[in-house]
């Protein structure tokens, strides 16, 4: 929205009458901003038809086979030849696929998406997330909030267009009082969460395409909902909310999770709560044993799926990634020794820590053979560390002991022990059982 610094001499009306102009061209302005910006992709997407018209007819010809392409694009590798290698077909990559959508229109099919229309039945049905930044969260966060201040400048315009065309007079000061809240919105600000929350498909992938290159609409909304919307609680989960988080699992049947994360009233995201349901409090995927026919489905899952733990365990059935993996990597593993430690094998962890340090596991590991990297670490948190307190048990170890234990304790009546060393210091959880 455009204003112009005036002389304070100059007449009120006057001030109103330049205030009024500067919208109106501001608005035109931005009109034919967006006339271009459409006519530009109306354009490339002509050009990029054209282009693979071209190919095939010069292919019908009789002429050197050519990939088809669409539009170029910044690092866009150039159009190579196919040729025949040792029976195969083989060509250089030729990027990403360069297909966009028009007014919610997907172009007509060309000859790239019909030579690789057979292939995308065999795709997977989502592809791996980026991981998100902090710098990827402030880049968001500030196109959402520019984007609600130019509708609520956009709205401003309008109101005032309509309040002139009624004959209506227009005080200076207001406006400028009314442009100035919009410029100190925030995302804090009442009433900014919810218009952001009711953006639209579109106004997702607008958001996405300013500075979010490489991210979708729906990733964008999805990290406004799970992270960014003021009021998101993120922290430790309290027993409090365990409780009624496994009161309202039940009572809606472990299915309807947005309305759950609603009646839990915390401020927690639904797909948060879906999460420390099932890691925390399902008692179907809490501590069973293995049957036969789960250790078969695990089996044939990781012979598909490879160390993807989240699908393996969607695969077997009852039981979380973590679960899956310990005991396919631990209790299947024929080599692994699980007798007492000898006093080589301690000696040999005990230089492994001194030189990875001790939260390295995986590095540790190798250095003590035939000892897994788990087997490492409770042997040096329950033995070797030498924080550790092997005395007698202290008045003040007790009462710090009933504390973290009636702290620690959920409401299904199991207790954390882990939780209670954290805080009893120099003890481990086998030690204050």
């Amino acid at each position: 929205m455009l204003t112009r610094q005036l002389p304070a001499s100059l007449p009120q009306e006057q001030h109103r009458r330049d205030v009024v102009r500067a919208l109106q061209a501001n608005r035109r302005l931005q009109s034919r901003l967006r006339q271009v910006l459409e006519s530009l992709g109306h354009a490339v997407l002509a050009n990029a038809e054209q282009q693979a018209r071209l190919q095939r007819s010069h292919s019908r010809r009789g002429g050197q086979q050519l990939l088809p392409r669409m539009g170029r694009y910044p690092g866009m590798h150039d159009v190579v030849d196919v040729k025949e290698q040792r029976g195969r077909l083989s060509a250089k990559a030729i990027g990403p696929s360069r297909f966009f959508v028009v007014d919610r229109q997907v172009p007509e099919p060309n000859a790239d998406s019909v030579r690789l229309a057979e292939a995308y039945r065999f795709l997977p049905h989502a592809f791996p997330a980026r991981e998100w930044s902090e710098a990827d969260r402030d880049a968001l966060r500030a196109t959402l909030l520019n984007i609600i201040q130019e509708e609520r400048f956009q709205r401003e315009f309008d109101e005032l267009h309509a309040r002139q065309a009624a004959g209506e007079e227009l005080a200076v000061p207001a406006l400028d009082a009314a442009n100035a809240a919009v410029a100190d919105l925030t995302l804090e600000s009442p009433g900014v969460a919810a218009e952001v929350s009711a953006f639209s498909a579109e106004q997702w992938e607008r958001a996405a395409s300013i500075r979010l290159l490489g991210r979708s609409g729906a990733e964008c909304a999805a990290q406004w909902a799970h992270r960014l919307r003021p009021g998101t609680n993120l922290g430790a989960w309290t027993p409090d909310e365990d409780a009624r988080l496994l009161r309202l699992a039940e009572l809606h049947k472990r299915a309807d999770w947005p309305r759950i994360a609603a009646e839990l009233g915390t401020g927690r995201p639904a797909v948060d709560c879906l999460a420390r349901f099932q890691r925390e409090l399902n008692p179907e995927l809490l501590r069973r044993p293995w049957t036969h026919e789960e250790e078969g489905r695990l089996a044939d899952a990781v012979a598909k799926h490879g160390r993807d733990w989240a699908a393996v365990a969607a695969e077997v059935g009852g039981r979380n990634a973590q679960q899956v993996k310990h005991h396919f990597l631990y209790a299947q593993n024929v080599n692994l020794r699980k007798g007492p430690w000898t006093k080589e094998e301690d000696a040999a962890l005990l230089k492994a820590v001194a030189v990875h340090g001790p939260k390295k596991w995986a590095a540790i590991a190798p250095a003590v053979p035939h000892r897994s990297d788990q087997q490492c670490r409770e042997r040096w948190l329950n033995v070797l560390d030498p924080s550790l307190r092997f005395c007698v048990w202290e008045p003040s170890e007790d009462a710090a002991l009933r504390e973290a234990v009636a702290a620690c304790t959920k409401p299904n009546g199991k207790t954390g022990w882990t939780a209670v060393s954290r805080r009893v210091p120099g003890r481990t959880d086998s030690m204050v059982r």
